[in-house]
């Protein structure tokens, strides 16, 4: 996305907690880098953005069953993924106003339209991003502003083969072992890189089947177009030739200028 951007001629911001990684990513497409935490929430409180397309990508998971699941990392995980991208839009609002122009992009997941097991609280803070969206596109829509929401599904990274063994660790014995085990099958499948097929479904076993259809049949009041004509990349706008601010939230984040 950061990439991207660039190319098509906005000066991107690149924020992260890694400042190193924030630094190295800007240097190559010639943007801007901020070191920021964004579970420091009350920080975000005062902060004024002034950019034109604002990326909410920040995230992080977990995958345990609930009665193990510590009550803080719940509490972290909102903060992060619910509390913070609401606080970053409450920031870029006033500026977009003034321009009559603005995108606002939540990345959100499959998991923001449908639940599995051992994973509440991952789903609850994606179901959260995608009504706040919902609410927002239909408050700022008169404004200019557009707020779009990506949903990617299973992506081959290391990750998913970390987050099954930590599952078997901790869930992989009583009374939850055999639903355990076979999640963990379904996760080490779609970060298979080699496994083409994985790649393209987030789940292989019946009860990822069921749950895709149980999602599809309910009925869910939702305004929804294909990302890529939403999001103003192609450069509809002068913003995005040459004089366009666009800031990330990690991993991408915000820069407040």
């Amino acid at each position: 996305c950061a990439r991207e951007l660039a190319r098509r001629g906005a000066s991107v911001t690149v924020a992260d907690i890694d400042d190193v990684a924030a630094k190295s990513l800007a240097q190559e497409i010639d943007g801007n880098a901020w070191a920021v935490d964004l579970l420091d929430v009350q920080a975000l409180e005062e902060l004024q953005l002034q950019t034109d397309i604002l990326v909410n990508n920040a995230g992080v998971q977990s995958i345990n069953e609930i009665a193990e699941f510590p009550p803080e990392r719940f509490r972290m995980m909102m903060a992060l993924m619910v509390e913070a991208p609401f606080l970053l839009v409450r920031a870029a609002l006033p500026h977009m106003y003034r321009s009559e122009f603005g995108r606002i992009i939540n990345v959100s997941s499959m998991g923001g339209r449908f639940a599995g097991p051992f994973g509440g609280w991952y789903h609850a803070s994606k179901f959260a991003l995608e009504g706040l969206s919902d609410s927002l596109r239909s408050e700022v829509a008169p404004f200019g502003i557009d707020v779009v929401v990506i949903e990617p599904g299973g992506i081959a990274t290391e990750w998913a083969d970390i987050a099954a063994d930590h599952l078997e660790e901790t869930s992989g014995s009583g009374p939850y072992a055999d639903q355990a085990a076979a999640v963990a099958q379904t996760l080490r499948r779609s970060g298979d890189r080699d496994d083409r097929g994985a790649r393209r479904r987030l789940s292989l076993d019946r009860h990822g089947a069921d749950l895709r259809e149980r999602g599809r049949r309910r009925p869910r009041a939702r305004v929804r177009r294909p990302a890529a004509r939403r999001a103003g990349l192609a450069g509809r706008r002068r913003r995005l030739t040459g004089a366009g601010r666009a800031s990330l939230t990690p991993d991408g984040h915000t820069h407040p200028q």
